[in-house]
């Protein structure tokens, strides 16, 4: 990675940082990469997030279904989660013996399975190895002298945070700092009112047309894939020329009743360096 490649980048004053819950052979040169194991056990976090969700709720709609769809999987030993705003961490390790390879397709069916029952607000799954610890092994913080905080957040997430998780042995990386930008349905009330629409109705309805579903699994030689199908409202112009289902039984546009923006999410965490 060249230093002119950052310097590059129209960046302020932003902490990001990377942490990678595997630890990095510059802190104990003699860790053998690999998959997250303990007492010999092979391990993986399941991460959902849906953002604004408190705990409780988290607990309710993510955490459990997760575990009780997990917990009917062959070769499981041990299941812990945690529930915390915004956030679902489900840690699954498997007993002696079991194959890892195969445990981890039927892990990403049992999670398609889960996330097609879910609201389209909750972002993708990510599963990834687990060593057990939630300690950082490595944290980078970068500045720049640009006032778009989100640019430079927007290039750690397609470009640095990709390249570092596919390094052997990395587990997790997360990013923090800059501005978060996600998708604002911005509905006018009065001409919803008027449609005899409601918030929850219009919700249900944009999430029955947003749809993931596990299509089994595809076997070529000794290599298994897990496959979906998607129909997912891809963009703001996808959004916002969705139907929406009305009481009389035709349908309007979303864009007729509603503005489809991106604009930045409320702040849910907050990553200092020195005070800044």
């Amino acid at each position: 990675m060249r230093w002119s490649a950052w310097e590059s980048r129209p960046v302020t004053v932003l902490c990001v940082l990377l942490a990678i819950t595997a630890l990095a052979l510059s802190v104990l040169p003699r860790v053998e990469w690999g998959q997250g194991v303990s007492g010999g056990r092979a391990s993986w976090d399941v991460i959902l997030e849906h953002f604004g969700i408190d705990s409780d709720e988290i607990e309710r709609s993510i955490t459990r279904p997760l575990e009780t769809e997990f917990s009917r999987l062959e070769g499981v030993a041990a299941l812990r989660s945690v529930s915390e705003y915004g956030r679902s961490r489900v840690t699954i390790e498997t007993a002696d013996g079991s194959d890892p390879g195969a445990f981890f397709l039927a892990l990403s069916d049992a999670v398609d399975r889960v996330y097609s029952e879910l609201p389209a607000s909750v972002q993708k799954p990510r599963i990834v190895s687990s060593s057990g610890g939630q300690s950082p092994a490595y944290i980078a913080a970068l500045e720049g002298p640009s006032p778009a905080l989100d640019d430079l957040r927007d290039w750690v997430e397609r470009e640095v945070k990709p390249a570092l998780e596919k390094r052997q042995g990395v587990g997790e990386v997360e990013v923090g700092g800059g501005e978060v930008r996600e998708v604002h349905v911005l509905v006018e009330e009065r001409r919803a009112s008027a449609l005899g629409l409601s918030f929850d109705s219009l919700a249900r309805s944009l999430q029955s047309q947003d749809a993931l579903q596990p299509a089994g699994t595809f076997t070529t030689g000794t290599t298994q894939r897990a496959l979906s199908v998607r129909g997912r409202l891809a963009d703001l112009e996808a959004i916002g020329t969705a139907r929406v289902a009305l009481p009389s039984g035709s349908s309007v546009p979303l864009n007729s009743l509603a503005q489809v923006v991106y604009a930045g999410r409320e702040p849910d965490t907050t990553s200092r360096l020195d005070g800044q």
